[in-house]
């Protein structure tokens, strides 16, 4: 469950597209075929996969995971290799559950929806980006995640604090499990060191925001002493705040971004320099995982026709290459075995895409330790 495009405006579910979210998906495809071509991980077992695009939008988020959960035919994008193995076994016993597990959603707000849901289905989930404090409630027993909880990131923030000699703060986050436990992390903070505190917090509603954000930004214009602002926020609703922050000239103040929105591709931020110059951001350890980038560095129109993954990929192509890889003639002139450059390669690479890596293999692991337990308990008996 990725979001291949940012949140829509206030009457849309869907937006810009967004490079990374894809730069995600396929990186879950790529450690699936690893898994299935390693012998020792899963032997005689085959993954497969289905992609669901849910736009940042916690709504379409939870339709996507029913459709998981009750095994809706809806399917983006499915493994042709699983396929193919069902078909040679139509008679193997399956997994009353349609799915085994669940990786992502990247947000918080859309991981407390859907792990609740997950949590009746008894399935569990694997988020590669959810940071939310909330989310280490025994209440999510069967929710996990790749990337350290918001506690940790508050505790950071708070040294900057203290460093800088910054006693005032301001907040500005979305109104989730993301955003609220964030700025309650930050008070849990500024209580215990006493060295800084939270003079204004304010929060952007996840539908129906764009009024509200032109109205914090006006309220930040008024209070001129209050210098630190902490944007605990991410993809759209950060970069709508950020493009209103140029809009509205408020140029006089350190922003201080979280995880979600410090990651934003280069090509985003860049235009706003004028705004974020100064600015700090906090993200989690940063793996360079060069296999996977080689790999990117070799993928073709061709490859991305076969991977069945072509709705999201030719987005790509038309972008930076100005050719469709839906027809075969515009597919030829743009040369059916054309490689990304290293440009597009670092479009779809982030910070969060190693930990996409690692959810799909720590239920691979999880998978092949259940499956030896059973065939050990079958010799025993």
């Amino acid at each position: 469950l990725f979001f291949l495009h940012y949140k829509g405006t206030d009457n849309e579910d869907c937006g810009d597209f967004n490079a990374p979210g894809l730069g995600h998906a396929q990186a879950m495809i790529f450690a699936i075929e690893k898994i299935n071509n390693d012998s020792s991980l899963l032997p005689n077992i085959t993954l497969g996969y289905d992609i669901h695009d849910y736009c940042e939008s916690a709504a379409l988020a939870m339709k996507s995971t029913y459709q998981f959960v009750k095994g809706s035919d809806s399917h983006y994008a499915c493994s042709q290799e699983a396929i193919r193995a069902l078909a040679r076994n139509k008679t193997a016993t399956h997994s009353s559950s349609p799915i085994v597990s669940l990786i992502g959603p990247a947000d918080s707000g859309s991981s407390v929806l859907v792990g609740s849901l997950l949590k009746v289905a008894g399935i569990p989930a694997v988020s590669y980006a959810a940071t939310s404090e909330e989310l280490s409630s025994p209440f999510y027993k069967n929710f996990y995640r790749t990337v350290p909880s918001d506690k940790q990131q508050a505790s950071a923030m708070a040294d900057l604090f203290e460093y800088f000699d910054w006693s005032y703060i301001a907040t500005v986050a979305v109104d989730d499990s993301y955003g609220r436990y964030g700025v309650w992390a930050l008070e849990k903070e500024s209580f215990m060191r006493k060295s800084f505190c939270l003079a204004l917090s304010e929060y952007i509603p996840r539908l129906n925001y764009m009024n509200k954000i032109k109205v914090i930004i006006s309220k930040l214009k008024r209070r001129s002493n209050v210098r630190v602002v902490v944007l605990w926020l991410f993809g759209g609703y950060g970069r709508t705040f950020i493009h209103e922050v140029e809009n509205q000239s408020l140029l006089d103040r350190t922003w201080i971004l979280s995880d979600a929105l410090a990651s934003e591709q280069p090509n985003h931020i860049q235009p706003l320099f004028s705004v974020l110059d100064g600015a700090l951001g906090i993200q989690p350890f940063y793996h360079h995982n060069e296999e996977f980038k080689s790999y990117l560095a070799t993928i073709t129109p061709k490859d991305m026709i076969r991977k069945r993954t072509s709705q999201w990929w030719e987005k790509v192509w038309t972008k930076e290459f100005n050719c469709s890889i839906k027809k075969s003639l515009e597919l030829r002139a743009c040369g059916e075995n054309a490689t990304l450059t290293q440009n597009v390669v670092q479009k779809l690479y982030d910070t969060f895409l190693p930990y996409v890596i690692e959810a799909v293999y720590a239920v691979a692991h999880a998978l092949h330790m259940r499956s030896e337990e059973r065939r050990v308990g079958k010799e025993c008996r």
